[in-house]
């Protein structure tokens, strides 16, 4: 058994040609859906592509099993849910919703996003606390963000972002420096992806996970609160964070997410691209602002 995070996933609600799922809007959903074509657009920005090979050295802070070797994808059979990569590029290219870019290149599949807190949140809660008391200063009559103790939690218990707390949210993110460049790089992206769907006014989504557990391909969340989302320690009928009374959801089971659609590099790649994909990897980490990016296109 492996335990999990307490963590945020969000994204805009726009539909698109790739969004064809039920429950399209539901952030969970999304970045399950479009997990491989954000990480094609990535590597494909970081010089990461050679030929129909996707190749990475970096280690995966969602997968619960990592591999001490490289890991790869191949392109076309792992975006042909989405109707290939012609089709992720080409979809995405005119889509207002993207958050990531490369210079003045926005990111394919960049209309969602994740938060994954660490093993001690309390800073990063001490940071969302000092963001809000100064947003309800300029604002005290606004209900949000909602009255609980630590204040992260009634930030987002409203699920969906729209209108004037869009750009309140921007600010509330963008004003406080955040305790570590993990948690710094997640709320510049949140805040940008909040700046993004008033600009555009499409409504941000986000949904708070509690910790919980992988085990056997089963990922359980820990009981929480049905309102706040806050793991539930003490009392089984009151909640200690917003002081919603009544019973506790209980563990809630999903299939793991997994580490698709990469996989350790010698179950995907032949002999020479492996050779090949090293050669690479290793040039990239002498020089990450090198040219490596043509070498992969020969």
């Amino acid at each position: 058994m492996t335990r999990t995070p307490e963590f945020l996933l969000w994204s805009i609600s726009r539909k698109c040609p790739l969004r064809t799922y039920r429950n399209w809007d539901d952030p969970q959903r999304t970045e399950r859906h479009l997990r491989a074509a954000r990480a094609f657009a990535e590597a494909m920005v970081e010089g990461r592509v050679l030929g129909d090979l996707c190749f990475d050295n970096a280690v995966d802070p969602w997968s619960v099993a990592q591999e001490d070797e490289p890991r790869a994808f191949r392109i076309e059979a792992s975006l042909a849910h989405l109707g290939g990569s012609i089709q992720v590029l080409s979809t995405c290219d005119e889509c207002p919703a993207r958050t990531l870019a490369a210079g003045s290149k926005k990111i394919a599949a960049s209309c969602y996003g994740w938060w994954i807190l660490p093993d001690d949140p309390s800073p990063i809660h001490q940071t969302i606390e000092r963001a809000a008391t100064a947003a309800k200063a300029l604002d005290p009559n606004d209900a949000w963000p909602m009255p609980t103790s630590p204040c992260w939690y009634g930030v987002w218990q409203q699920g969906v972002f729209t209108g004037d707390h869009l750009p309140a949210l921007t600010a509330m993110l963008e004003q406080q420096r955040f305790p570590s460049e993990t948690a710094q790089a997640s709320a510049t992206h949140l805040a940008a992806a909040a700046r993004v769907a008033f600009l555009e006014r499409l409504p941000l989504v986000v949904t708070l996970y509690p910790p919980g557990h992988v085990e056997n391909r089963l990922w359980t969340l820990d009981p929480h609160c049905p309102r706040c989302q806050a793991p539930s320690r003490h009392d089984p009928e009151r909640c200690g964070v917003c002081g919603y009374i009544g019973p506790i959801t209980p563990t809630t089971t999903f299939k793991a997410r997994g580490s698709r659609p990469w996989r350790p590099l010698s179950q995907v790649a032949l002999p020479e691209e492996r050779a090949k994909v090293r050669e690479l990897l290793a040039a990239l980490e002498e020089d990450p602002e090198g040219n490596s990016d043509e070498e992969s296109k020969e």
